[in-house]
């Protein structure tokens, strides 16, 4: 039966002596069988990699380069990690274990792609805080200066509450609309997402790519104000689902149990689904050089199919630094993501209460303008404060992570249908730090640089220690679903 194993480089710091630290994924993908025994080379996988790392062997090529590069020898570690284990293997994978096609990328011929649901979080985050500051500036003003004349004028005795004109111009009329009826609101959103990115003209000339909210539209931004809150209402507005039945025991197929040994880094070495190795570099080797796994001709099928090799993109400085490539002052940069960078909000704001309760509390405001018309039809008081805001730590948004998800989507499924973007074959992929990184943690420290977060899931950087954190947002934002590696299945971290 098909034995498709893809074999991923990534790279994982420098070595005494000028050597190089690496580690290579295996992931792979059995078809045509029903059950694991169908599969002579996974029935004791561990013995048969001992085979194939004889043979194993790393190829630099330069970026602009074509044609053969540099093949040196492995050496694997033995210092980090206890060596693959048939008798687990066996455990974990007696010979009838189920094995179901992998799962890939959506379907390419799917009527309507995925849809990308998220909200900009800077933007409902910028709005939010200028009501509280309208508030508070005007609030202040009419303390500090009552109305009247000299020292006999005295505050107003509702002096610490807005006055609805205070409140007019961080509510403008299209949010009070929008507070009368949230849900009356979402329509239009996902009409703006057919007249943009979802449209059936988008889905036929490109039927890879999910849908997703293009808020750069002259339609969106006519009415951003609403547009923002609506979607922050409508991400965690979720269709009703029935009371659940009694959980069962899950189904874990092979495939299934590969990939969620992806988070435990011991595990995927004891089970032989990543190799430690380390290489002495080509003489020649220079950073953004690009790197990738080839086999001697005593495996040489091994090499046929150059998709299940891609090129993994090298940040490499001699004697201090080998990893995924990204640019220095990107949101991988250094390992670290720039918590200063450009499109980066921090904030210690409960974001996700405020946008409710700023809806909330416009349209309260609405009920109060309303009974300046009619009094006796309104329920609104004679005043009110804006809501408490709280807390919820640190919280993380990267603006256009919607955008950034939607082109690894694409790029995933069209590695999976075998498809380029101009319908021709895919070249060899080349991943880079952005493909490889599967999260982020926080480490907390005094460091010269500005704040950054830790970029785990590549090489050392996704080793021990630290606080386990989520990268937290497509979009900029938050968003739904999940974020899958660009170039499909299993290329995450191995670190």
């Amino acid at each position: 039966m098909p034995e498709t194993i893809r074999w991923t480089v990534l790279p994982d710091g420098t070595a005494a002596g000028g050597r190089l630290h690496l580690t290579v994924l295996v992931s792979p993908r059995l078809t045509g069988g029903s059950t694991l025994d169908a599969f002579a080379g996974f029935r004791d996988w561990p013995d048969t990699l001992g085979r194939y790392t004889t043979a194993l062997r790393i190829e630099f090529r330069a970026p602009d380069a074509t044609g053969s590069g540099t093949v040196v020898p492995v050496e694997v570690r033995q210092d980090r990690y206890p060596p693959p284990d048939s008798g687990l293997w066996k455990a974990l994978f007696p010979p009838g274990s189920p094995v179901r096609p992998p799962a890939g990328a959506f379907a390419a011929a799917a009527a309507v792609p995925p849809t990308l649901r998220s909200y900009p979080g800077r933007a409902v985050h910028d709005r939010i805080g200028t009501l509280y500051e309208a508030v508070a500036t005007a609030t202040a003003r009419r303390r500090a200066f009552p109305p009247g004349e000299g020292a006999a004028a005295a505050p107003p005795g509702t002096w610490d509450y807005p006055f609805t004109g205070d409140l007019r111009g961080p509510l403008p009329p299209p949010l009070l609309e929008l507070a009368r009826g949230v849900a009356a609101s979402y329509p239009a959103l996902d009409r703006l997402i057919e007249g943009g990115t979802g449209g059936p003209p988008s889905v036929a000339a490109n039927p890879f790519r999910p849908r997703y909210m293009d808020r750069t539209s002259d339609a969106y931004r006519g009415n951003a104000a609403a547009h923002n809150l609506a979607e922050a209402y409508r991400f965690y507005d979720r269709p009703q689902v029935p009371e659940p039945s009694p959980p069962t025991a899950p189904d874990v197929d092979f495939h299934t149990a590969c990939a969620l040994l992806a988070d435990y880094p011991e595990l995927l070495r004891r089970f032989g689904l990543a190799v430690d190795l380390i290489v002495t570099p080509p003489p020649a080797l220079a950073d953004r050089w690009h790197a990738r796994v080839r086999f001697t001709a005593d495996q040489e099928r091994l090499n046929e199919d150059e998709g299940l090799r891609p090129w993994t993109a090298l940040r490499y400085v001699a004697g201090s630094r080998f990893e995924p490539y990204a640019p220095d002052d990107g949101p991988y940069g250094r390992r670290m993501l720039r918590l200063g960078g450009d499109g980066i909000l921090v904030t210690d704001l409960d974001l996700d209460g405020a946008a409710m309760k700023f809806v909330e509390f416009s349209r309260i405001v609405d009920q109060m303008l309303a009974a300046r018309t009619d009094p006796k039809a309104s329920a609104a008081p004679d005043g009110t404060a804006p809501p408490a805001l709280h807390g919820a730590g640190l919280t993380v948004f990267r603006e256009g992570r919607d955008v950034e998800l939607a082109d690894r989507m694409e790029a995933d499924a069209r590695h999976t249908a075998g498809v380029g973007p101009a319908d021709q074959t895919p070249a060899v992929a080349v991943l880079d730090a952005a493909d490889l990184v599967r999260g982020y943690r926080v480490d907390v420290g005094v460091v010269e640089e500005p704040a950054r977060a830790k970029a785990a899931g590549t090489g050392r950087a996704g080793e021990g220690g630290g606080a386990a954190g989520e990268e937290g947002a497509a979009g900029g934002e938050r968003a739904a679903g999940e974020e899958g590696a660009a170039g499909g299945e299993g290329v995450g971290a191995a670190g």
